[in-house]
């Protein structure tokens, strides 16, 4: 017996393969294709880079425009795509060509911008920022996943409060500070690079 039909059902990309078409099925899955053998084996067409073979004109006719090298590269749990500005990944994260263009070398230890060189793990965590856990005008608590200690400065006062050397510690101040001022924490590494600041204000 012959069959007369398929099924057809549409999606995001990331729902389509969450929930992939089973035997004989067709799926729009985001800007893809994709079709299903009798053997179970998927296949995506990406129909937004295949229209670049070309547009019909009024008679039909074709106007190449395709390049293999813009066919998205496939992997598990996604796709690399290469758009005008920007590289693709997985349809939610971009890799801009503009400021990646001057990067001339990046590996685990170094980061080298135009001539710049800087050290990759300081370049780590400069990213990180501690938490106020709690704070008042006697005392404050302070976490923290990097760094050799904390830096606690009143910055309504310009003064430095105190250092604390292990996470959820809490420092007592030397003299109850005001309510309203503001206080800044952050972490410092053995070279004493300095994280990113968290504020708070005592209530």
């Amino acid at each position: 017996m012959a069959y007369t039909g398929i099924l057809l059902r549409g999606d995001t990309y990331d729902a389509i393969t969450a929930d992939p078409p089973i035997n004989r099925e067709v799926v729009m899955a985001g800007e893809f294709l994709g079709a299903t053998t009798i053997g179970g084996s998927i296949y995506y067409l990406n129909l937004a880079e295949l229209v670049k073979i070309g547009t019909p004109d009024a008679q039909g006719n074709f106007t190449p425009g395709f390049k293999t090298s813009e066919l998205p590269i496939t992997y598990n749990g996604g796709y690399i795509q290469r758009y005008d500005t920007y590289m693709g990944v997985d349809g939610t994260y971009t890799w801009r060509y503009e400021p990646l263009a001057n990067i001339e070398v990046a590996s685990t230890t170094e980061l080298k911008i135009s001539g710049v060189s800087m050290n990759t793990p300081n370049l780590k965590f400069f990213s990180y920022k501690p938490t106020i856990d709690a704070l008042s005008t006697t005392e404050i608590t302070v976490s923290y996943t990097t760094g050799t200690k904390a830096v606690v400065y009143n910055a309504t006062t310009s003064t430095q409060l105190g250092e604390l050397t292990a996470s959820g510690a809490t420092l007592t101040f030397g003299a109850a500070q005001n309510s309203g001022d503001v206080i800044y924490v952050w972490t410092v590494d053995a070279d004493d690079n300095k994280s990113l600041q968290v504020k708070g204000t005592i209530a």
